[in-house]
């Protein structure tokens, strides 16, 4: 029954603004109706929009947005209570995990004045790095203790030395 009614007041303004009488023809009705489609397309191509705090609906007429008079601003509400903030995080060293990674303590102080516990996190342990250039030669140490005396030797009289063949 809505629709019906629709497509009546669609019928009614389509002869009231084109100065014909009422009810219309079949060729006036199905051009009513095509334009009131048209019209309907192009409003549901060019939704609201919020300009300057205030909505701004599509005028098919004008082919261009107009200003609703609608604010698209809400009313302010109460001012809420003041939330709990972060004054300091202190992250200090706590061990050596088993593959060598650094393991931190996580404390974060707040306005209210508590400590919080956070737990513990690790830093992998890097990669090995390169090695680094060879450093200048140091300089001469000073002169070491003697050594003990060492054994006798023994005396070679002579030497043959005999040619191979």
């Amino acid at each position: 029954m809505l629709f019906n009614k629709t497509i009546r007041n669609i019928l009614i303004t389509y002869a009231s603004e084109h100065g014909l009488p009422y009810p219309l023809t079949v060729e006036q009705s199905f051009n009513a109706v095509c334009e009131w489609v048209q019209k309907y397309a192009q409003d549901n191509i060019n939704p609201p929009q919020i300009r300057d705090g205030k909505w701004y609906i599509w005028d098919s007429e004008t082919s261009d947005y107009k200003d609703s008079g609608v604010s698209a601003n809400g009313t302010e509400g109460p001012k809420g209570d003041t939330g709990v903030g972060i004054t300091d995080v202190e992250v200090t060293p706590h061990s050596t995990d088993a593959q060598g990674g650094n393991v931190y303590q996580l404390e974060v102080k707040t306005t209210d004045q508590k400590t919080i516990e956070a737990g513990t996190f690790t830093a992998p342990r890097g990669p090995q790095g390169l090695t680094g250039i060879q450093g200048p030669v140091g300089p001469t140490g000073p002169e070491g203790q003697r050594g003990p005396q060492g054994l006798q030797g023994v005396s070679v009289v002579s030497v043959s030395v005999i040619p191979l063949e």
